[in-house]
């Protein structure tokens, strides 16, 4: 009915619009596009199974705690 009612008037009906998205039902050859939008990448959703062991430490890990301690040990001592 109502795609029936914009061809009889000469309107041009777009629905389902959203983002760079747009469906035209009515009209197509009286719109002018600018171009043909670059593609983006998708981003790949990582699974559990492409995680890292949990054994496997991560390069980010802290040092470990006798370090730590001596480390701590060494500026409460002090000089002087």
């Amino acid at each position: 009915m109502g795609l029936e009612l914009a061809g009889d008037l000469g309107v041009i009906m777009i629905a389902r619009a959203k983002g760079r998205h747009f469906l035209v039902y009515n009209g197509a050859d009286r719109i002018e596009f600018d171009a043909v939008p670059e593609r983006r990448p998708v981003p790949v959703a990582r699974s559990a199974s492409a995680e890292a062991p949990a054994s496997a430490a991560p390069a980010s890990a802290a040092p470990p705690a006798s370090a730590t301690l001596s480390a701590v040990a060494g500026r409460a001592g002090g000089s002087g």
